[in-house]
């Protein structure tokens, strides 16, 4: 199957993407317009509700980082494709955008492509689980966004790189990454979780 080969796992576990999210939606809410970080094909499966999505969109927020341990620039879009009427006024090229637009039910799998804009609404209560897939189809798409963060540098990868295995690849070039940096994430990744049991502990507390 697609998903079953799994580079993430090479990646060190201070900077290592959570396996996948529970995602819980009232009625009518929805995602930003966006590419999934290190554009890693994405995965959505809907257990419980509705949800529509519109893919392949444009307009990008300039300069944007994605908030990951380790971090990535962040594509998302300001434009609401599900509200067009008033987002033509101020972006008036989205008129002419192109796009898929699909419906998924409980049960159903949508597999998002690496590079795809995308946007997720929900037409009721919806309850769904996000996942990533990074395997020998779109890891140089990974490992670019990576390099393209300045998380590393091209000329630090070895000679004879790109001749390596695929999963060989991945490895050596996680095994690059600065001590620092995977410091730095695993220090990001205690912040989120001590969030969230805040959050649990405090509910009514307003976010930080």
């Amino acid at each position: 199957m697609y998903t079953e080969e799994d580079f993430f796992q090479q990646f060190p576990a201070e900077i290592r993407p959570w396996d996948c999210m529970l995602l819980w939606g009232t009625a009518h809410s929805r995602s930003d317009l966006h590419i999934d970080p290190y554009n890693w094909t994405g995965t959505n499966a809907v257990i419980y509700g509705r949800k529509k999505w519109k893919d392949d969109l444009l307009y990008t927020i300039p300069d944007a980082k994605c908030g990951f341990p380790l971090d990535c620039h962040k594509y998302n879009s300001p434009v609401d494709a599900f509200a067009q009427e008033c987002e033509l006024r101020q972006y008036p090229m989205f008129q002419s955008a192109k796009y898929i637009e699909v419906e998924q039910k409980a049960g159903e799998l949508l597999i998002i492509p690496t590079g795809w804009y995308h946007q997720a609404y929900n037409t009721e209560e919806t309850l769904a689980i996000s996942g990533q897939v990074m395997n020998r189809n779109n890891y140089r798409f990974v490992l670019e966004e990576i390099l393209k963060a300045g998380n590393l540098r091209r000329k630090q990868l070895p000679e004879g790189f790109h001749n390596l295995l695929p999963p060989d690849q991945v490895t050596i070039f996680m095994s690059l990454l600065p001590k620092k940096l995977l410091e730095r994430g695993k220090k990001r990744t205690e912040d989120y979780l001590e969030q969230i049991r805040e959050r649990q502990n405090h509910p009514n507390r307003p976010v930080k």
